[in-house]
């Protein structure tokens, strides 16, 4: 995987390390390229792990350490089907296995990534249950002790336009589990990749680039693509920098209020630099250069940070700056934070122009918003045929959507593991917990 100079000096410093767990095919194959990244001394950036119900999807991979590789007792893939992954969770073995991975590791941890691809399948299927272990382990501790819970960060693929309604209905059924994690303050953050915007911008790539041999196919198009993204901005704000984006703006952008997180990246090479234009290009990429969905509407955002990589010719006055934020400041008017880097490229070869942006939004992207509802109305009404079928569609994406200006900071998640029978011995109390907590975190509402 290349990444930008910049970001592939192997340099000690992240912003935010992030312990980030893949689940499923897709999960696994973007925490792979998580655990290829390296800093000077050969240690990885972010701690990782995987957990599938098919051998087959595991053995691919190079980088996650073959100890933190977990295969579900008794699975052979889940084909679409979340409940055979729910049945799969129904092994206390496996309810085990999974419980003693995420306590023994993570422990430098600012944050966590969970990833999954929401068509159907081991991901879908284990992605909330994943998310809850993670809160009560290791956030449940911190809250008790009167800290602040480690943010949980969701990175969730959406089907194709050309996908079954059954994957789409997959998609939004699990969507509303997330928005449930919103509501109790568990999950922090979503970062949405649409596979439709993946697989047309790879074809343009093939199109414009047909030697470039960096991708096996869109998937991995699309899988780079996001990595490059977020590793980029979160080593690329540690740069000396006039400007004020620190690690605790990161952080907010992630912890502060539920919501989408979108990243940006605009390159511009030389002979397309203005100078005059800078403002106008850096608004551009918040609205267009995302890299991972398209339409949100920037007004909504809650957060709107930015990071520039300037070539070391080319200098930006401070009145420029100042600028930005009286812009950024009409553009974004619900912002929280509009945090902003400008780091000079360590390479001196290199005269582009690279701006990333970031966002919070309350707001599905455009196509998501258009498309999945009416696909699972469709797809209901061709299994039943009746009006009263349709009124038992989960929560539509609109109401997702909502979701996040109901989230709360303070979750009840030590309940979970409430004791109620209080005339049994210590030791029947703890295995009696221990049951009623595997009930809750591994059941799917």
């Amino acid at each position: 995987m290349k990444l930008e100079f910049f970001a592939d000096r192997k340099t000690d410093n992240v912003a935010l390390k992030f312990g980030i767990i893949g689940a499923g095919q897709c999960g696994g194959k973007i925490t792979d390229l998580f655990a290829s990244l390296k800093n000077n001394d050969g240690h990885r950036y972010y701690e990782t792990m995987v957990v599938n119900s098919w051998e087959g999807d595991l053995k691919p991979l190079q980088y996650v350490a073959r100890e933190r590789r977990y295969l579900l007792k008794g699975g052979e893939g889940c084909g679409h089907k979340p409940k055979v992954c729910e049945r799969l969770m129904d092994d206390p073995a496996n309810q085990e296995m999974l419980m003693e991975a995420i306590e023994k590791g993570f422990k430098d941890a600012d944050a966590f990534y969970v990833i999954a691809g929401l068509a159907g399948g081991t991901g879908t299927g284990l992605i909330s249950s994943i998310i809850k272990l993670i809160d009560y382990i290791k956030n449940t501790p911190l809250l008790d002790s009167g800290l602040s819970p480690k943010p949980i960060n969701a990175i969730v693929t959406m089907p194709r336009s050309i996908d079954t309604g059954l994957d789409k209905a997959n998609a939004v059924d699990e969507l509303n589990r997330l928005a449930g994690m919103f509501k109790e303050g568990i999950l922090s953050s979503l970062v949405v990749i649409d596979n439709e915007k993946s697989f047309r911008e790879y074809v343009e790539h093939t199109k414009l680039n047909p030697n470039d041999m960096s991708y096996q196919d869109w998937m991995d198009y699309s899988n780079q693509t996001v990595v490059q993204a977020i590793h980029e901005f979160n080593i690329g704000i540690m740069y000396p920098s006039d400007l004020n984006f620190d690690t605790q703006d990161l952080k907010n952008i992630f912890e502060d209020t539920p919501g989408i997180i979108t990243i940006s990246k605009t390159v511009f090479e030389q002979e397309t630099i203005n100078s005059g234009t800078l403002i106008d290009d850096i608004i551009s990429c918040f609205n267009t250069g995302n890299v991972l969905a398209d339409g949100h509407d920037l007004p909504k955002a809650k957060h709107a940070g930015y990071l520039i990589v300037r070539p070391r010719n080319i200098n930006i006055p401070q009145s420029t700056f100042n600028e930005l934020d009286i812009r950024l400041a009409q553009e974004t008017p619900n912002a929280l934070t509009r945090p902003g880097s400008c780091i000079v490229n360590p390479n001196r070869d290199d005269n582009r122009l690279i701006i990333y942006t970031i966002n919070k939004i309350v707001q599905m992207p455009k196509r998501l918003r258009e498309e999945l509802e009416p696909e699972v109305k469709k797809l209901m009404e061709s299994m039943t045929g009746t009006e009263d079928a349709l009124a038992e569609i989960a929560v539509s994406t609109t109401s997702y959507a909502n979701a996040f200006t109901r989230g709360v900071k303070r979750r009840v998640s030590s309940k979970i593991f409430e004791r109620t029978d209080t005339q049994n011995s210590p030791q029947n109390q703890e295995l009696a917990t221990q049951r009623i907590s595997r009930a809750d975190i591994f059941k799917r509402n």
